[in-house]
């Protein structure tokens, strides 16, 4: 897909695009991008060799695992990278897929789940093997979605 206007010399075009820029970046596994210059008097066209460039990637996302076994009074810490809002991710499913996790605006790390040990004990009871698993979610400013490193934890 291409970006394409009419431009004055010197325009800075990325901020002008950003939105479509990452839009495109979220397409390509490499997170590559490229561009060139075209130009066009009227009469004839010319154009630059293509060059290709990235966006810069927030930090990474890391769930620090507890040790075993959990307790009630237990906290998940994170480092928190260049996001501002954080989800926390506790369930039975190590593939977090719908229906088999809760999540959890996490407003400071670390974040306590007592207020969710009841229903830990009941995805206890669904896991196959006794085994929960957390992780955290969050989208930079930009609205590109992150998840940490996935911990597997037993209950006390």
């Amino acid at each position: 897909m291409a970006i394409g206007g009419t431009i004055r010399a010197n325009e800075l075009l990325v901020s002008r695009y950003f939105r479509q820029l990452l839009s495109l970046e979220a397409r390509d596994n490499d997170k590559v991008l490229h561009w060139k210059v075209v130009g066009y008097n009227g009469i004839e066209k010319t154009e630059s060799s293509a060059q290709s460039f990235t966006i810069k990637q927030p930090g990474k996302l890391e769930l620090q695992c507890p040790e075993q076994p959990v307790n009630k009074n237990y906290a998940f810490s994170w480092s928190k990278g260049e996001y501002s809002a954080f989800y926390l991710q506790l369930g039975y499913n190590k593939e977090f897929a719908r229906g088999t996790y809760t999540q959890i605006t996490a407003k400071t790390s670390p974040t306590g789940i007592r207020n969710y040990y009841s229903r830990l004990l009941q995805y206890k009871k669904k896991a196959s093997d006794g085994r929960l698993y957390a992780r955290m979610y969050t989208k930079d400013k930009n609205g590109r979605e992150t998840y940490s490193n996935a911990c597997e934890f037993t209950l006390a």
